[in-house]
Protein backbone atom coordinates (compact mmCIF):
# COMPACT_ATOMS: atom_id res chain seq x y z
CA UNK A 1 0.00 0.00 0.00
CA UNK A 2 2.89 2.42 0.72
CA UNK A 3 4.73 1.30 -2.43
CA UNK A 4 7.99 1.40 -0.39
CA UNK A 5 10.32 -1.46 -1.48
CA UNK A 6 10.92 -4.15 1.10
CA UNK A 7 14.57 -5.23 1.67
CA UNK A 8 15.17 -8.22 3.93
CA UNK A 9 18.70 -9.65 4.21
CA UNK A 10 19.74 -12.96 5.71
CA UNK A 11 16.28 -14.11 6.61
CA UNK A 12 16.05 -17.56 8.20
CA UNK A 13 13.23 -19.70 6.87
CA UNK A 14 12.37 -23.33 7.54
CA UNK A 15 10.93 -25.49 4.80
CA UNK A 16 7.40 -26.53 5.69
CA UNK A 17 7.96 -29.74 3.70
CA UNK A 18 11.48 -30.86 4.71
CA UNK A 19 11.94 -28.86 7.91
CA UNK A 20 15.38 -27.66 6.70
CA UNK A 21 16.53 -24.15 7.66
CA UNK A 22 17.80 -21.94 4.85
CA UNK A 23 18.92 -18.30 4.64
CA UNK A 24 17.59 -15.82 2.05
CA UNK A 25 17.97 -12.24 0.85
CA UNK A 26 14.43 -11.07 -0.09
CA UNK A 27 13.25 -8.11 -2.18
CA UNK A 28 9.60 -7.07 -2.72
CA UNK A 29 7.87 -4.07 -4.25
CA UNK A 30 4.37 -3.03 -5.34
CA UNK A 31 3.46 -3.95 -8.89
CA UNK A 32 0.35 -3.20 -10.87
CA UNK A 33 -1.77 -1.68 -8.11
CA UNK A 34 -2.74 -4.73 -6.09
CA UNK A 35 0.20 -7.03 -6.99
CA UNK A 36 3.64 -7.56 -5.50
CA UNK A 37 6.90 -8.44 -7.28
CA UNK A 38 8.80 -10.82 -5.02
CA UNK A 39 12.38 -12.11 -5.55
CA UNK A 40 14.76 -14.00 -3.33
CA UNK A 41 18.29 -15.38 -3.33
CA UNK A 42 19.42 -18.40 -1.33
CA UNK A 43 22.37 -17.15 0.81
CA UNK A 44 22.76 -20.23 3.01
CA UNK A 45 26.30 -20.95 1.71
CA UNK A 46 27.35 -17.33 2.24
CA UNK A 47 25.97 -17.36 5.77
CA UNK A 48 27.71 -20.62 6.65
CA UNK A 49 31.03 -19.34 5.25
CA UNK A 50 30.70 -16.16 7.27
CA UNK A 51 29.89 -18.18 10.34
CA UNK A 52 33.02 -20.26 9.82
CA UNK A 53 35.09 -17.09 9.53
CA UNK A 54 33.54 -15.70 12.72
CA UNK A 55 34.19 -18.96 14.55
CA UNK A 56 37.75 -19.02 13.24
CA UNK A 57 38.34 -15.44 14.40
CA UNK A 58 36.98 -16.35 17.81
CA UNK A 59 39.26 -19.37 18.03
CA UNK A 60 42.28 -17.27 17.04
CA UNK A 61 41.35 -14.67 19.65
CA UNK A 62 41.10 -17.40 22.26
CA UNK A 63 44.47 -18.75 21.16
CA UNK A 64 46.19 -15.36 21.11
CA UNK A 65 44.74 -14.29 24.46
CA UNK A 66 45.35 -17.51 26.36
CA UNK A 67 48.40 -19.30 24.94
CA UNK A 68 51.42 -18.96 27.21
CA UNK A 69 53.89 -18.69 24.33
CA UNK A 70 54.36 -15.24 22.82
CA UNK A 71 53.66 -15.14 19.07
CA UNK A 72 54.85 -12.35 16.79
CA UNK A 73 54.98 -11.46 13.11
CA UNK A 74 57.98 -9.55 11.81
CA UNK A 75 58.36 -8.01 8.37
CA UNK A 76 61.38 -6.06 7.10
CA UNK A 77 62.94 -6.46 10.57
CA UNK A 78 60.01 -4.62 12.20
CA UNK A 79 57.41 -6.34 14.37
CA UNK A 80 53.94 -5.99 12.90
CA UNK A 81 51.92 -7.97 15.44
CA UNK A 82 52.57 -9.43 18.90
CA UNK A 83 50.20 -11.61 20.90
CA UNK A 84 48.76 -10.37 24.23
CA UNK A 85 50.72 -13.10 26.07
CA UNK A 86 53.71 -10.72 25.85
CA UNK A 87 52.38 -8.85 28.89
CA UNK A 88 52.34 -11.72 31.44
CA UNK A 89 55.64 -12.99 30.02
CA UNK A 90 57.78 -9.86 29.87
CA UNK A 91 55.61 -7.05 31.20
CA UNK A 92 55.36 -5.14 27.91
CA UNK A 93 52.08 -4.36 26.17
CA UNK A 94 52.00 -5.63 22.56
CA UNK A 95 51.94 -2.04 21.26
CA UNK A 96 55.26 -1.43 23.02
CA UNK A 97 56.90 -3.86 20.59
CA UNK A 98 54.90 -3.28 17.40
CA UNK A 99 56.82 -1.00 15.07
CA UNK A 100 60.18 -1.82 16.67
CA UNK A 101 62.99 -4.22 15.85
CA UNK A 102 63.32 -7.26 18.10
CA UNK A 103 66.95 -6.35 18.73
CA UNK A 104 65.78 -3.35 20.77
CA UNK A 105 64.60 -5.83 23.41
CA UNK A 106 67.46 -8.33 23.07
CA UNK A 107 70.43 -8.69 25.41
CA UNK A 108 73.42 -6.95 23.75
CA UNK A 109 75.43 -10.17 23.82
CA UNK A 110 72.69 -12.00 21.90
CA UNK A 111 72.04 -9.50 19.10
CA UNK A 112 74.36 -11.43 16.79
CA UNK A 113 72.25 -14.56 17.38
CA UNK A 114 69.14 -12.67 16.26
CA UNK A 115 70.87 -11.49 13.08
CA UNK A 116 72.10 -14.97 12.21
CA UNK A 117 68.69 -16.50 12.92
CA UNK A 118 66.90 -13.90 10.79
CA UNK A 119 69.22 -14.52 7.84
CA UNK A 120 68.70 -18.27 7.95
CA UNK A 121 64.90 -17.98 8.26
CA UNK A 122 64.73 -15.49 5.39
CA UNK A 123 66.65 -18.08 3.36
CA UNK A 124 63.86 -20.58 4.05
CA UNK A 125 64.99 -22.45 7.18
CA UNK A 126 63.17 -23.02 10.43
CA UNK A 127 65.28 -22.10 13.46
CA UNK A 128 65.17 -22.73 17.20
CA UNK A 129 67.51 -20.52 19.24
CA UNK A 130 68.02 -19.53 22.85
CA UNK A 131 68.70 -15.95 23.86
CA UNK A 132 67.72 -13.30 26.39
CA UNK A 133 64.93 -10.71 26.11
CA UNK A 134 64.52 -7.66 28.30
CA UNK A 135 61.61 -7.48 30.74
CA UNK A 136 59.77 -4.20 31.08
CA UNK A 137 61.40 -3.81 34.52
CA UNK A 138 64.89 -3.95 32.98
CA UNK A 139 65.81 -7.52 33.89
CA UNK A 140 66.63 -10.15 31.27
CA UNK A 141 65.01 -13.56 30.84
CA UNK A 142 66.10 -16.59 28.86
CA UNK A 143 63.70 -17.53 26.06
CA UNK A 144 63.53 -20.25 23.45
CA UNK A 145 62.53 -18.85 20.06
CA UNK A 146 61.00 -20.93 17.28
CA UNK A 147 61.08 -18.95 14.03
CA UNK A 148 59.93 -19.84 10.52
CA UNK A 149 59.15 -18.08 7.21
CA UNK A 150 55.60 -16.72 7.06
CA UNK A 151 53.58 -17.07 3.86
CA UNK A 152 50.11 -15.72 3.14
CA UNK A 153 47.17 -17.67 1.75
CA UNK A 154 48.49 -17.24 -1.79
CA UNK A 155 51.91 -18.60 -0.86
CA UNK A 156 53.66 -15.22 -0.98
CA UNK A 157 56.47 -14.51 1.50
CA UNK A 158 55.17 -12.27 4.24
CA UNK A 159 57.96 -12.02 6.79
CA UNK A 160 58.89 -14.14 9.80
CA UNK A 161 56.49 -15.79 12.22
CA UNK A 162 58.06 -16.60 15.59
CA UNK A 163 57.00 -17.81 18.98
CA UNK A 164 58.94 -17.83 22.21
CA UNK A 165 58.56 -18.91 25.82
CA UNK A 166 60.41 -18.13 29.03
CA UNK A 167 62.88 -20.89 29.97
CA UNK A 168 64.65 -19.34 33.00
CA UNK A 169 64.03 -22.39 35.18
CA UNK A 170 65.17 -24.81 32.48
CA UNK A 171 68.39 -22.83 32.00
CA UNK A 172 68.95 -22.73 35.76
CA UNK A 173 68.61 -26.51 36.05
CA UNK A 174 70.88 -27.10 33.04
CA UNK A 175 73.53 -24.76 34.44
CA UNK A 176 73.31 -26.49 37.81
CA UNK A 177 73.79 -29.88 36.17
CA UNK A 178 76.74 -28.57 34.15
CA UNK A 179 78.27 -27.14 37.33
CA UNK A 180 77.86 -30.47 39.12
CA UNK A 181 79.50 -32.33 36.24
CA UNK A 182 82.52 -30.00 36.26
CA UNK A 183 82.90 -29.23 39.96
CA UNK A 184 83.50 -30.93 43.28
CA UNK A 185 80.25 -30.79 45.23
CA UNK A 186 81.84 -30.36 48.66
CA UNK A 187 84.20 -27.47 47.92
CA UNK A 188 82.78 -25.98 44.71
CA UNK A 189 86.23 -26.28 43.13
CA UNK A 190 86.75 -27.75 39.68
CA UNK A 191 87.02 -31.53 39.46
CA UNK A 192 89.98 -33.37 37.95
CA UNK A 193 88.57 -33.85 34.44
CA UNK A 194 87.62 -30.19 34.12
CA UNK A 195 90.91 -28.73 35.28
CA UNK A 196 92.86 -31.06 32.98
CA UNK A 197 90.71 -29.97 30.05
CA UNK A 198 91.27 -26.31 30.90
CA UNK A 199 94.98 -26.87 31.48
CA UNK A 200 95.47 -28.12 27.92
CA UNK A 201 93.63 -25.08 26.58
CA UNK A 202 95.74 -22.82 28.80
CA UNK A 203 99.01 -24.28 27.50
CA UNK A 204 98.03 -23.52 23.91
CA UNK A 205 97.23 -19.93 24.83
CA UNK A 206 100.12 -19.21 27.20
CA UNK A 207 102.82 -20.21 24.71
CA UNK A 208 101.48 -17.72 22.21
CA UNK A 209 101.63 -15.03 24.88
CA UNK A 210 105.22 -15.88 25.85
CA UNK A 211 104.25 -16.69 29.44
CA UNK A 212 104.72 -19.87 31.46
CA UNK A 213 102.31 -22.20 33.26
CA UNK A 214 102.95 -23.92 36.58
CA UNK A 215 101.19 -26.78 38.34
CA UNK A 216 100.92 -26.96 42.11
CA UNK A 217 99.96 -30.28 43.70
CA UNK A 218 98.67 -29.80 47.26
CA UNK A 219 98.07 -32.30 50.03
CA UNK A 220 96.31 -31.34 53.28
CA UNK A 221 98.75 -32.61 55.89
CA UNK A 222 96.26 -32.84 58.73
CA UNK A 223 92.95 -33.81 57.10
CA UNK A 224 93.19 -37.45 58.24
CA UNK A 225 93.91 -36.47 61.84
CA UNK A 226 91.01 -33.99 61.86
CA UNK A 227 88.68 -36.69 60.54
CA UNK A 228 89.93 -39.17 63.16
CA UNK A 229 89.84 -36.75 66.10
CA UNK A 230 86.73 -34.66 65.38
CA UNK A 231 84.71 -36.51 62.73
CA UNK A 232 84.15 -36.12 59.03
CA UNK A 233 82.01 -33.00 59.43
CA UNK A 234 85.06 -31.19 60.78
CA UNK A 235 87.19 -32.65 57.97
CA UNK A 236 84.68 -31.42 55.39
CA UNK A 237 84.76 -27.98 56.97
CA UNK A 238 88.57 -27.98 56.79
CA UNK A 239 88.37 -28.72 53.07
CA UNK A 240 85.85 -25.92 52.52
CA UNK A 241 87.98 -23.46 54.50
CA UNK A 242 91.09 -24.33 52.51
CA UNK A 243 89.21 -24.11 49.20
CA UNK A 244 87.85 -20.66 50.05
CA UNK A 245 91.26 -19.45 51.24
CA UNK A 246 92.95 -20.60 48.05
CA UNK A 247 90.33 -18.93 45.87
CA UNK A 248 90.90 -15.63 47.68
CA UNK A 249 94.68 -15.90 47.49
CA UNK A 250 95.02 -16.77 43.81
CA UNK A 251 95.17 -14.27 40.98
CA UNK A 252 92.50 -13.80 38.34
CA UNK A 253 92.76 -16.59 35.78
CA UNK A 254 94.36 -19.16 38.09
CA UNK A 255 92.40 -22.40 38.58
CA UNK A 256 91.93 -24.83 41.46
CA UNK A 257 90.50 -28.36 41.54
CA UNK A 258 89.96 -31.05 44.12
CA UNK A 259 91.49 -34.17 42.57
CA UNK A 260 91.34 -36.54 45.56
CA UNK A 261 90.13 -36.83 49.13
CA UNK A 262 92.77 -34.45 50.54
CA UNK A 263 94.50 -33.46 47.28
CA UNK A 264 94.15 -30.25 45.31
CA UNK A 265 95.63 -29.14 41.99
CA UNK A 266 96.30 -25.52 41.07
CA UNK A 267 97.09 -24.12 37.62
CA UNK A 268 99.03 -20.85 37.70
CA UNK A 269 98.73 -19.01 34.38
CA UNK A 270 100.93 -16.30 32.90
CA UNK A 271 103.82 -16.80 35.33
CA UNK A 272 107.19 -15.19 34.54
CA UNK A 273 109.24 -17.89 36.25
CA UNK A 274 109.72 -20.19 39.26
CA UNK A 275 110.23 -17.36 41.74
CA UNK A 276 106.84 -15.90 40.90
CA UNK A 277 105.20 -19.33 41.09
CA UNK A 278 106.73 -20.01 44.52
CA UNK A 279 105.67 -16.56 45.75
CA UNK A 280 102.08 -17.19 44.71
CA UNK A 281 101.96 -20.56 46.48
CA UNK A 282 103.53 -19.16 49.64
CA UNK A 283 100.81 -16.51 49.65
CA UNK A 284 98.28 -19.35 49.39
CA UNK A 285 99.79 -21.08 52.42
CA UNK A 286 99.74 -17.85 54.41
CA UNK A 287 96.13 -17.14 53.45
CA UNK A 288 95.02 -20.61 54.56
CA UNK A 289 97.04 -20.52 57.80
CA UNK A 290 95.47 -19.47 61.06
CA UNK A 291 92.71 -20.66 63.32
CA UNK A 292 89.28 -21.47 61.95
CA UNK A 293 86.62 -22.25 64.54
CA UNK A 294 84.13 -24.99 63.66
CA UNK A 295 81.62 -25.66 66.42
CA UNK A 296 83.90 -26.23 69.44
CA UNK A 297 86.90 -27.22 67.32
CA UNK A 298 89.77 -25.00 66.17
CA UNK A 299 90.97 -26.03 62.71
CA UNK A 300 94.52 -25.16 61.63
CA UNK A 301 95.11 -26.11 57.98
CA UNK A 302 98.55 -27.38 56.98
CA UNK A 303 99.46 -28.07 53.37
CA UNK A 304 102.39 -29.54 51.49
CA UNK A 305 102.88 -28.14 47.98
CA UNK A 306 104.78 -29.55 45.01
CA UNK A 307 105.37 -27.15 42.14
CA UNK A 308 106.46 -27.72 38.53
CA UNK A 309 106.37 -25.95 35.19
CA UNK A 310 104.33 -27.56 32.42
CA UNK A 311 104.77 -26.71 28.75
CA UNK A 312 102.82 -27.13 25.59
CA UNK A 313 103.26 -30.53 23.96
CA UNK A 314 104.26 -32.49 27.04
CA UNK A 315 102.06 -35.11 28.67
CA UNK A 316 100.17 -33.20 31.36
CA UNK A 317 99.79 -36.39 33.39
CA UNK A 318 103.58 -36.58 33.61
CA UNK A 319 103.63 -32.99 34.84
CA UNK A 320 101.05 -33.84 37.51
CA UNK A 321 103.19 -36.81 38.61
CA UNK A 322 106.23 -34.54 38.79
CA UNK A 323 104.35 -32.06 41.00
CA UNK A 324 103.03 -34.95 43.11
CA UNK A 325 106.59 -36.18 43.72
CA UNK A 326 107.66 -32.69 44.79
CA UNK A 327 104.70 -32.55 47.16
CA UNK A 328 105.86 -35.74 48.88
CA UNK A 329 109.29 -34.21 49.36
CA UNK A 330 107.64 -31.20 50.99
CA UNK A 331 105.64 -33.49 53.26
CA UNK A 332 108.74 -35.55 54.16
CA UNK A 333 110.55 -32.33 55.04
CA UNK A 334 107.92 -31.47 57.64
CA UNK A 335 105.02 -30.23 55.55
CA UNK A 336 103.37 -26.84 55.22
CA UNK A 337 105.95 -25.75 52.64
CA UNK A 338 106.53 -25.45 48.87
CA UNK A 339 108.95 -27.67 46.92
CA UNK A 340 109.98 -27.21 43.28
CA UNK A 341 110.01 -30.39 41.19
CA UNK A 342 113.13 -32.15 39.92
CA UNK A 343 113.12 -32.69 36.19
CA UNK A 344 113.33 -30.65 32.98
CA UNK A 345 112.03 -27.51 34.69
CA UNK A 346 113.83 -27.86 38.04
CA UNK A 347 115.25 -24.70 39.57
CA UNK A 348 117.89 -25.47 42.25
CA UNK A 349 116.87 -22.47 44.29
Amino acid sequence: RTEEPIVLDDVAMVSAVKGIARRFDIRAMAFGGDSVSFTWRDTTARFEAGQRVADSEQYYRLLANNVSDVVLLSRDKVMKWVSPSLTPSLGWAPQDWVGHEITEFTHPDDVVIVGRCRSEVEAGSNKIVRLRFRHQNGSYHWVEVNAAPFTDADGNAGGIMASFRIIDEQIRVEQLLQFQVRHDQLTGLLNRDEIMRRLIATLNHEERQGRRTYLAFIDLDNLKSVNDDYGHAAGDELLRVVAASIQHALRDGDMTARVGGDELLIVLQGVRGPDDAVAVMRAVLEKAAGDHVFRDVVLRPRMSVGLTEVTRGEDVEEAVTRADDAMYRAKTAGGNRVELAHGPHFDAR
